[in-house]
């Protein structure tokens, strides 16, 4: 009975230990910004909007990155740039007027989640 239960505890362990170290990284949330919704990421150091969609520049207002051992929480929001840029273009942030994209990632998969969905208020809190 006691090697079963070694046995138990050592897969679920492995299976815990793979999932914490196949969450997806950075590079690969930037790829599936850009399959999914053909948001770019720009490798020129020259711009201050590293970020590009349908020919319109986008600038990352803010990211939260929560990270639960074998799985990550993420919500990521991009503003438009507006024609005139100002400080109140980085105040100003309603919902209405930006791209908001919050995931659940976990074992290389990218889960994306809505605001009303249970467990991302779960997760979040």
């Amino acid at each position: 009975m006691k090697k079963k239960i070694k046995w138990i505890f050592g897969i679920i362990f492995v299976v815990v230990a793979l999932l914490y170290l196949t969450v997806p990284s950075d590079e690969d949330y930037a790829r599936w910004l850009e399959t999914e919704h053909h948001i770019e990421k720009r490798e020129s150091y020259e711009t201050m909007l590293p970020y590009s969609k349908d020919s319109s520049e986008l600038f990352n207002a803010f990211t939260v990155k929560r990270r639960f051992g074998a799985f990550t929480t993420r919500k990521k929001t991009f503003r438009y740039l507006e024609d005139q840029f100002s400080t109140e273009t980085f105040r100003d942030l309603s919902e209405d007027r930006d791209l908001i994209f919050r995931t659940l990632e976990i074992g290389k998969r990218i889960i994306p989640m809505d605001k009303e969905n249970v467990l991302w208020k779960f997760l979040t809190q």
